[in-house]
Formats: C-alpha cells, structure tokens, sequence
C-alpha cells in the first residue's frame, strides 16, 4: 500500500485474533507456527485451546469451530500447526506504557 511505502524493514507488531487461526497437522507454509496443545476446553459449538508453541514456548490461544476440533482429534499434548488467516500489522514497537481513553 503506498500509504506504507516508508515502513520498509522498519520494526512492526502484528495482531491476530484468536478465531482468526487455521490449526493442520501438518505445517501448511511459511507462516505456520508449530506448537503443542497445552489444554482444551471443549464447551458448545466453539472449542478454545491453549497451545505453547515449540519455537520458543510463548503462548497461543486459539478458538475454533467444534466440526474442525472432531476433525483434528486434537488432544493434550499433540503438535499441530497455527496459521493466521487474518492479520493486523501496526508500524512501530509496541507502546506499553498507552493508556485507552474513551
């Protein structure tokens, strides 16, 4: 975007939300992240997991359909693969002293 045109190799922080994610056995491309289910909470139409992810151990929450979830057999301790399917990429280091005001 040409509005972006001056953020070249400038550092960045980028934001997926957590019904935003592909979960495969499999590593699906570049942008796959390889991480370990760390636990399931398997309520209603909508399954949340708590994976850690081998590369460094950070964390991930990931929410999924429970058709998916049936589809994966997905269990404690199991590698699987994240893929965001929807990013949001903000220039600049994260502010963490930002206060949000109405």
């Amino acid at each position: 975007a040409p509005e972006w045109a001056e953020a070249r190799d400038q550092a960045g922080i980028a934001y997926v939300r957590t019904y935003d994610v592909e979960l495969t056995p499999s590593s699906s491309g570049i942008s796959s992240i390889e991480a370990i289910v760390r636990h399931v909470r398997a309520f209603g139409p909508v399954v949340r997991l708590e994976l850690d992810r081998t590369e460094d151990g950070g964390h991930i929450e990931a929410h999924i359909p429970r058709s998916q979830y049936d589809k994966l057999s997905l269990a404690k301790g199991q590698r699987v693969f994240v893929s965001p399917t929807s990013v949001r990429v903000f220039a600049g280091p994260p502010d963490r002293g930002a206060t949000r005001t109405a």
